[in-house]
């Protein structure tokens, strides 16, 4: 019988372990099409949206099937860092996961251990799908590999994980420190001035200690130049929203068209 594994190598970690930037989108919805049509037309990874979507566990295992159809990284964001909740969207086989508002660092390692088998974590086991059902791989193979493949990414978009940012980069697992200016904007008291000076000096200082550190630097950017430009500051992942390249656009034709 041919050999076999969907243990997919996570290309997209391996990318930022060679000094290069990776690019992704952040979708919210359940379609498949979507997530294939990403892959397709070159992203890095697929950010699979279950905080701000309908993306449960059972609908993120074929939009998972999707991204490894179209050899993209498949990636979820969870609603809150929970670990039953990390649990169940990890063992449908996403590659990363994205948690929102990170706020202090034993929060953090709350999230590694979730993430992470023993003795990098404390992630519980069976055979998921995120193993192959345990058909194609033995289990200690896969903990090792699972641990070495998947990649942690925690959201820092609140003055309180501004603050205790030195403490969230000393944990160990960390991998990519992102920036969420719209909601940071929120908590500094400017909502949604994404031009606002303070959210700039507050994204200066996020960039400063975070480029200094052994973390990945992350950041959500609405167009390429701006991207162009964080990437000059030493950011690495780099994503926007399937909203900002889907109503643009549209917009534009109904507008030109008429």
């Amino acid at each position: 019988m041919k050999e076999r594994c969907i243990i997919f190598k996570n290309k997209t970690k391996e990318k930022l372990k060679n000094g290069e930037v990776v690019v992704g989108c952040f979708v919210p919805f359940t379609s498949t099409e979507i997530v294939e049509i990403i892959g397709n037309v070159g992203f890095d990874f697929v950010m699979l949206d279950g905080e701000h979507g309908p993306i449960s566990p059972e609908t993120c295992t074929n939009l998972v099937r999707a991204a490894e159809v179209s050899d993209t990284t498949p990636i979820v964001r969870v609603p809150k860092c929970d670990t039953e909740i990390i649990l169940r969207y990890m063992d449908t086989g996403v590659q990363g996961l994205h948690v929102p508002q990170m706020n202090t660092a034993a929060k953090a390692k709350v999230c590694v251990n979730a993430v992470k088998y023993y003795p990098e974590g404390e992630r519980g086991l069976s055979r998921t799908r995120a193993g192959d059902f345990g058909t194609k791989m033995s289990l200690p193979d896969f903990l090792t590999y699972s641990n070495q493949e998947t990649l942690v990414v925690v959201h820092i978009e609140n003055i309180e994980g501004v603050e205790n940012l030195p403490e969230i980069l000393e944990t160990d697992g960390i991998d990519v420190i992102f920036i969420g200016p719209a909601d940071l904007s929120g908590s500094l008291g400017c909502p949604c001035q994404l031009d606002n000076p303070v959210l700039n000096k507050t994204i200066d200082r996020i960039i400063n200690m975070t480029v200094e550190s052994d973390k990945y630097l992350g950041i959500f950017v609405g167009d390429v130049e701006t991207g162009k430009k964080y990437i000059d500051r030493g950011a690495q992942y780099l994503a926007n929203s399937i909203f900002g390249f889907l109503i643009s656009p549209m917009q534009d034709f109904v507008n030109d068209i008429n």
